[in-house]
């Protein structure tokens, strides 16, 4: 991870979740606390199902205090705001253009 430039934990199982599956990882010693990624250095970009499933992932990693940076969208998938391309980044206020037309009003 110290060479990456974000971290996409993935949030989904078979791909046809309507929602994301925040369920922690198990590791040889236990669960993996989502808190453990606090102050990690890398851009947090949870790979999702459909982009239905930004605004769910910026509320719960929220609350374990995390900021979500972006996100992969895991296949084709439609565009159900109605934006395109890096527009939908923004259509959920993650990206640096959303950031500065915020700012603007």
């Amino acid at each position: 991870m110290a060479l990456g430039r974000y971290f996409s934990p993935q949030l989904y199982t078979q791909g046809s979740e309507s929602t994301p599956d925040f369920t922690e990882a198990t590791g040889t010693s236990g669960a993996v606390e989502w808190s453990r990624y606090k102050n990690a250095k890398f851009k947090f970009e949870p790979s999702i199902v459909s982009e239905l499933g930004v605004d769910d992932c910026k509320s719960y990693f929220s609350g374990q205090g995390l900021h979500v940076d972006g996100f992969v969208l895991w296949g084709q998938v439609p565009d159900v705001s109605g934006e395109s391309g890096a527009d939908m980044c923004v259509a959920h206020g993650i990206c640096d253009k959303g950031k500065a037309k915020a700012k603007a009003k």
